[in-house]
């Protein structure tokens, strides 16, 4: 048991490691603006950006969460960042080319579509959720 936690460590740890930072480096180099315009608010459009940026930027479960944190820190909104979380590690370019060849394109656009509408729904209901609370 603790011989399958040490490689369990192993494996992870560097993984966490550069996406800290990865995720302080990218925090200094993307401008505060670029976020708070593009994300910075509860719309369909910002939450749509997030679902969006989960696809084309994949990121491995661990280095999700230093990447939210500096989404954050940088001003996306809540809502956004919760569409990005959802649609990140269902959604990547990599995984729908791939699932495109196993189930045909017809199949994987469904399901790209629908991970993209609920995920982005979802968002901006949580986003209108935290303003009532």
């Amino acid at each position: 048991w603790l011989w399958e936690t040490w490689k369990f460590v192993k494996q992870i740890f560097p993984l966490l490691v550069v996406g800290v930072f990865g995720a302080g480096m990218v925090k200094v180099l993307i401008p505060e603006q670029w976020i708070q315009t593009l994300a910075g608010s509860n719309t369909i459009w910002a939450n749509l950006i997030g679902v969006l940026f989960g696809v084309f930027m994949y990121f491995p479960t661990l280095v999700e969460v230093p990447i939210a944190r500096m989404f954050l820190d940088l001003g996306m909104h809540r809502g956004p960042l919760l569409a990005y979380l959802m649609a990140d590690p269902e959604l990547s370019l990599q995984s729908i080319l791939v699932t495109g060849k196993i189930l045909g394109n017809k199949k994987t656009w469904t399901y790209v579509a629908l991970v993209t509408v609920f995920s982005t729904l979802a968002g901006y209901i949580f986003g209108l959720a935290l303003t009532v609370v």
